[in-house]
């Protein structure tokens, strides 16, 4: 006779949510649930009520850094907003470095980002501020949503608070920074991923294109599509939605290596920075900075 668990993997259907085959031990903290699922109203109405609150209570805390830090007039900027600017005023993406012109300084999609703010509201700090703090304290429900498919009720909300509360959190959301957005596609990757994505040749096309969208903004992201893949095979699924997802995900990156190949002759995944960034911390006077321990640049060092 089969187990209920071999059960459920080989009756496994696209109509099935992935948290179904993690049976609850739950005494008294309910069941798994998806908090997506609009069909179960009053369900569906509840879970968005927690989320909301959860946004709510991370905005606010947000917010309240955000003045006390005076991030609201001065926000900390870091080079990727320069290459911003200059797609604004000459539509080129490049950036000064080190007496060299740079075609591929960094992970290009915050730099698209930022000159589209640029452009739509000019150089307003409180409202592209405010924007980077929506994108930050939307983590706190979200990571409650992801919780809701893989475990219990009071884990989630614990993991929602957490994220809501967190100080480093708090503090990088008072910052341009492309973080909290890299954040948020992990956490939508493995939301579509468990609510079933990759069964379906549609969801895993999407799921491979927010996956390149993410390792546009931090190549870090791109073991997400690979991870598809891992999972269906790991469950016995069908595979056809991870496979397709693999090939949205190198279609989603091909546009900007093609680009790269057109100004280095040669292949350039993602960008010529990647060096350096690892010899900033691994040689004699590495100090986790661009400063030396006794404050000089490092390349005067070099």
């Amino acid at each position: 006779q089969k187990t209920a668990y071999e059960m459920r993997i080989s009756d496994w259907s696209s109509d099935v949510c992935s948290s179904d085959l993690f049976p609850s031990h739950d005494k008294g903290g309910g069941e798994l649930v998806d908090p997506f699922d609009w069909k179960r109203r009053s369900l569906f109405q509840a879970r968005m009520k927690i989320m909301s609150a959860l946004f709510g209570m991370a905005l606010v805390l947000r917010l309240i850094a955000w003045i006390a830090l005076g991030a609201i007039w001065r926000p900390e900027m870091i080079e990727e907003h320069d290459v911003a600017w200059n797609l604004v005023k000459t539509g080129e993406y490049y950036y000064d470095y080190l007496g060299a012109r740079q075609h591929s300084f960094g992970y290009p999609m915050y730099p698209f980002i930022m000159a589209g703010l640029f452009k739509l509201l000019g150089l307003n700090t409180v409202l592209i501020g405010f924007f980077h703090l929506l994108v930050s304290a939307s983590l706190a429900p979200l990571t409650y949503a992801l919780g809701r498919l893989v475990c219990r009720e009071r884990e989630a909300w614990i993991a929602g608070i957490l994220v809501a509360l967190h100080p480093g959190l708090i503090v990088y959301a008072c910052k341009w920074h492309q973080m909290p957005m890299v954040s948020a596609v992990y956490l939508l990757f493995f939301i579509g991923l468990f609510r079933g994505g990759c069964d379906r040749a549609g969801p895993g096309i999407t799921l491979g294109l927010l996956a390149a969208f993410g390792t546009l903004l931090r190549s870090t992201t791109m073991a997400l599509a690979p991870c598809a893949l891992i999972y269906q095979w790991l469950l016995k699924k069908r595979k056809a939605g991870a496979s397709l997802c693999l090939v949205a995900f190198f279609i989603g990156i091909a546009p900007w290596a093609i680009r790269n190949y057109g100004h280095y002759n040669t292949l350039v995944f993602l960008g010529t920075t990647t060096g350096e960034a690892f010899w900033r911390g691994n040689h004699a006077n590495a100090s986790g900075t661009a400063l030396s321990l006794d404050n000089q640049a490092l390349f005067n060092k070099a």
